[in-house]
């Protein structure tokens, strides 16, 4: 097959729908879970042609225009990769769990590429394996070596890694840096080249159940203020929110009822079966700091979709509003596991 016409086929198979790319690839050998979404434009090829290399866990997010072609490819659980993503080389691309690689990143891997458990990627990234340009049998400078990211390191925005850099543990690069050498655990590196400049292991502020309370407000807040074309508010006070969202789907919509309270109780369900009974409102989600088991399994029973923000837990429902709630709250660093 020539090159222009493997380059044809690759591009038309990009644009097809995400579910029938994933169900192509699993016949060509690879191995791919559950809710694995991959994007408009977006494709995944060993270089080898090889599809039996590709590996991806369950809750996998590929958005747009992204491409990864390697040797080996290991997507961990719950990992997403954001729009024009550009992953290329003959080397290994391996994730651990809920990794995240932010818009316009360019990850070289024509050594290896391997990323731990929670690693967080910022826009603008670029990693190299190697750097070469004139030959270095003629005694150029040239550089090679795979990049190791330890579980918890955290590389924000326009960051620039060099070949052979092991990024230790819970490590933070400050934005905009060049990492020319390995950076220790636990350590906060910034500049160019990046140096470091103390420790990356603040004091945890202990929380009280206000403090807790007012930043959930305010995350609602935010929520509310995304869509507030869309949201009714029916009952704001400083421990409980009501509101009304209207959801679209095509050309239809129906109402939600999303509830705040910082603790469910029984007091609380009854408010809601309230609210129903007056709004004829069928989806319902409810969302608490402190959610007892036994209100749970109440919600559960009677249909209504929950989430426990103090256990990180919430109900294994999936619609377009949980998404979008999962997505707020994504924002500020709170990921949800399913029950």
């Amino acid at each position: 097959m020539s090159s222009y016409i493997k380059s044809l086929v690759i591009l038309l198979f990009s644009y097809l729908p995400s579910s029938i790319k994933v169900f192509i690839y699993r016949l060509l050998g690879a191995k791919i879970g559950k809710k694995v979404y991959i994007g408009m434009g977006s494709y995944i090829t060993p270089h080898d042609l090889n599809f039996k290399r590709i590996k991806i866990s369950d809750n996998v997010v590929i958005g747009d225009h992204s491409s990864i072609y390697a040797k080996e490819i290991i997507i961990g659980e719950a990992t997403e990769i954001k729009r024009n993503v550009k992953i290329w080389g003959r080397g290994n691309f391996i994730t651990g769990r809920k990794c995240y690689i932010d818009h316009d990143t360019y990850l070289d891997v024509r050594n290896s590429i391997i990323m731990g458990d929670k690693i967080g990627i910022g826009p603008g990234c670029m990693l190299f394996t190697h750097g070469i340009f004139h030959s270095d049998l003629e005694g150029w400078p040239a550089r090679f070596g795979s990049i190791v990211i330890e579980d918890n390191a955290w590389i924000p925005a326009r960051v620039f890694i060099m070949p052979g850099v092991k990024i230790g543990k819970n490590a933070l690069i400050g934005s905009g840096s060049i990492v020319t050498k390995d950076v220790p655990e636990n350590t906060f590196v910034a500049g160019s080249p990046a140096k470091v400049l103390g420790t990356n292991n603040p004091e945890v502020k202990v929380l009280s159940p206000a403090d807790k309370n007012k930043i959930l407000m305010r995350i609602m807040d935010e929520f509310i203020f995304s869509y507030d074309d869309r949201i009714s508010i029916l009952n704001k006070s400083d421990d409980i929110l009501i509101f009304k969202i209207r959801i679209r789907s095509g050309i239809y919509s129906r109402q939600a009822l999303v509830v705040y309270s910082y603790e469910i109780n029984e007091k609380v369900l009854d408010s809601i079966n309230s609210y129903l009974g007056e709004h004829r409102i069928k989806d319902v989600v409810v969302i608490a700091v402190e959610f007892p088991e036994d209100m749970k399994d109440v919600c559960s029973r009677n249909n209504i979709i929950w989430f426990d923000v103090g256990k990180k837990q919430r109900h294994n429902a999936s619609n377009k509003l949980v998404k979008l709630i999962c997505g707020i709250f994504a924002d500020n660093g709170v990921e949800f596991e399913f029950e």
